[in-house]
């Protein structure tokens, strides 16, 4: 269940059309985590400053997700989304942040049994 927010000072029309399927198709594969069950939050134009400069188009991304962060794999991943974002986003590596957080499975209504 992982739930991936993207906030990117890029304005709508830069990012690709397609960005949201064809993340949720990499995020899949790299986390191996089904993907009817990954959402992704996008928001373009947003105000970032990245070092005191908000002249340059940045990202930052926050991705949620049970039982795959750590410290041994999260340089991994990054490798991998970090392949993906700069060449669909326009951006250098540099200017994208990617955040992981840890979620345990309580912590989400998928742990509820609902009719």
């Amino acid at each position: 269940m992982p739930v991936i927010y993207v906030d990117t000072s890029l304005r709508d029309g830069a990012v690709p059309s397609d960005f949201e399927t064809k993340f949720t198709k990499v995020i899949s594969d790299v986390l191996n985590k089904p993907i009817e069950r990954i959402s992704i939050i996008l928001k373009t134009g947003q105000r970032i400053c990245k070092g005191g400069d908000r002249s340059e188009p940045t990202c930052v991304i926050k991705m949620h997700a049970i039982g795959v962060f750590g410290e041994d794999k999260n340089a991994g991943y990054s490798k991998e989304f970090l392949t993906f974002l700069t060449k669909e986003l326009k951006l250098e590596a540099n200017k994208i942040t990617i955040l992981y957080f840890p979620l345990e499975g309580y912590m989400t209504s998928g742990s509820v049994k609902f009719p």
